[in-house]
């Protein structure tokens, strides 16, 4: 049996009574985090600059934007082993060069001044 449109719709205001009130929040009043899309923005600023010195286009960019963005997302919790793990995965499987990992690790600060 199908249900209406009317029914589906009661029922989703029902439950919608007992969402929590960050939930509600949430979908009603939409926050857009500009200063995460501005630092977003410059990374992959960034990121680009250095692909293109090295002369990285098409999709072969794919995978040193998804190392940098894996890296920064864990950016802190990481020692140098486990960067050079990250680092040691994106060349052997993902056919990354060395060089422009190396570069972007540079470049983004991915190591703390302590390490």
């Amino acid at each position: 049996m199908v249900r209406s449109s009317q029914d589906r719709l009661r029922k989703f205001n029902r439950k919608r009574e007992h969402f929590p009130a960050v939930y509600t929040s949430m979908i009603t009043d939409p926050e857009l985090p500009v200063d995460r899309i501005g630092k977003r923005a410059e990374i992959d600023a960034s990121i680009e600059a250095i692909l293109d010195r090295y002369k990285i286009f098409g999709t072969d960019r794919i995978k040193y934007y998804n190392f940098a963005r894996k890296a920064l997302k864990r950016q802190g919790r990481w020692d140098e082993e486990k960067l050079e793990a990250l680092k040691n995965y994106y060349i052997t499987v993902e056919g990354a060069k060395e060089e422009v990992l190396d570069d972007l690790i540079r470049s983004l600060h991915l190591l703390s001044p302590t390490i």
